[in-house]
C-alpha cells in the first residue's frame, strides 16, 4: 500500500485478493488538537462467477477433479446457497446446503454424499442457488471414473 498524501492511499492487490492494513487518523481543522485514530483494514476478495460451475467430476482418489467445486463459494459471499443433483431420470441423488467444497464433504459422486455408494459414470443435472435473491444456474456435471 502506498500513501499519496492529503488522506489518499493506493493498494494494489494481487489477483488472488489481498488485505492490508494501516492506522488512519482523523482530526479537527478547527481543533487541530482534537484528533482520533482507528485501525483500517481493506480486504479485496476476488469472486468468480457463479455461472462457471465445472461439467466433470473425475473421483478416482487421484486428488485432481475429485470432487465438484464451486468457485464462487471460495469468496465466502455465498453462504447460503443450495445444490441439488438429479440422475438422467430426475432421481435427486444428491443435495446440501449450504454446499461447501471442502473436500471432506464436497459431492465426489456419490448418492446423498455417502463413501462406497459410488454413482455410475453419467451425465448428471444440478440446480445450483447461490442465494436467496441471486439467479438460479442449472447446467450438467459429468461423472467420469
Amino acid at each position: 500500500m502506498t500513501n499519496l498524501g492529503n488522506g489518499l492511499f493506493s493498494f494494489d492487490a494481487p489477483e488472488t485478493g489481498g488485505q492490508a492494513t494501516f492506522l488512519y487518523e482523523v482530526c479537527s481543522k478547527s481543533c487541530p488538537n482534537l484528533c482520533d485514530m482507528a485501525l483500517v483494514t481493506i480486504q479485496v476478495i476476488r469472486v468468480e462467477d457463479c455461472s462457471l460451475v465445472p461439467n466433470i467430476i473425475t473421483p478416482n482418489g487421484d486428488v485432481v477433479n475429485d470432487w465438484l467445486e464451486i468457485p464462487c463459494i471460495n469468496s465466502g459471499l455465498y453462504r447460503d446457497n443450495s445444490l441439488v443433483v438429479y440422475n438422467q431420470w430426475g432421481d435427486k441423488v444428491y443435495e446440501a446446503a449450504p454446499y461447501d467444497n471442502d473436500p471432506a464433504k464436497a459431492w465426489r459422486g456419490t448418492l446423498d454424499g455417502e463413501p462406497g455408494k459410488d454413482l455410475p459414470d453419467g451425465v448428471y443435472f444440478y440446480i445450483f442457488k447461490p442465494g436467496p435473491n441471486e439467479p438460479v444456474i442449472k447446467g450438467f456435471v459429468e461423472i467420469f471414473r
